[in-house]
């Protein structure tokens, strides 16, 4: 993720090397979803722009299993 901290445009970079259909959630603390969307070539931006400043988790899913999570801090 990033850059972290965002202000405005998360970018998301998936390091998997497995091929797949990558979804990408954006959730509070506690545990509330905020944004899904879809990664094209692995990749994903995300605009953060309108999210109060604090905390926030990203999970990224493949073919709908979880296979990564990160936090990021919004400005």
């Amino acid at each position: 993720l990033y850059p972290n901290p965002a202000s405005e445009i998360l970018n998301v970079d998936i390091s998997s090397s497995a091929d797949g259909n990558y979804e990408v959630d954006v959730m509070n603390l506690l545990g509330q979803k905020l944004d899904h969307v879809t990664a094209a070539d692995r990749k994903a931006k995300i605009n953060v722009g309108a999210y109060p400043s604090g905390v926030y988790l990203v999970d990224c899913y493949l073919n709908g299993v979880k296979v990564g999570a990160q936090r990021f801090i919004k400005n």
